[in-house]
């Protein structure tokens, strides 16, 4: 009878130990899951922003195009993106012709630094208008 007394516990800690290590296990892949959703959001965020100073770009070329820098605004919102437009130009003298060179700066930013929701991404572009 003495020796099954001692005997009673064991499977009680073995019990014990092996939900320890499947908790710790469960808590060690719910952190990095969640880590990689919030990557994943981040790199999402910076897509949209690239696109956004991209579509900036875009419009701000057809409109350089059209009338020259003075025609192109300075700040304009894409899908809760504040895009800045930046045009500069200058004339190119080649081979006797006379060539607007534009180059075209585009800014998209979304969020704050204070809250650690910043996005921003830059475009730049040079266009020649030789028509």
């Amino acid at each position: 009878m003495r020796d099954r007394h001692h005997q009673q516990g064991f499977a009680l800690i073995s019990a014990v130990l092996l939900i320890t290590g499947i908790l710790a296990v469960a808590t060690v892949s719910a952190l990095l899951l969640s880590g990689r959703s919030v990557t994943t959001a981040q790199g999402l965020e910076a897509l949209r922003a690239h696109y956004a100073a991209r579509s900036g770009a875009d419009a701000a070329v057809a409109q350089a195009i059209a009338g020259g820098c003075g025609t192109v605004s300075g700040s304009v919102t894409v899908e809760g993106f504040t895009v800045t437009i930046d045009c500069q130009n200058w004339i190119v003298d080649e081979a006797g012709s006379d060539y607007p060179v534009y180059r075209i700066t585009a800014s998209a930013a979304r969020g704050s630094i204070e809250s650690g929701t910043l996005v921003s991404r830059t475009i730049r572009i040079s266009v020649v208008d030789q028509s």
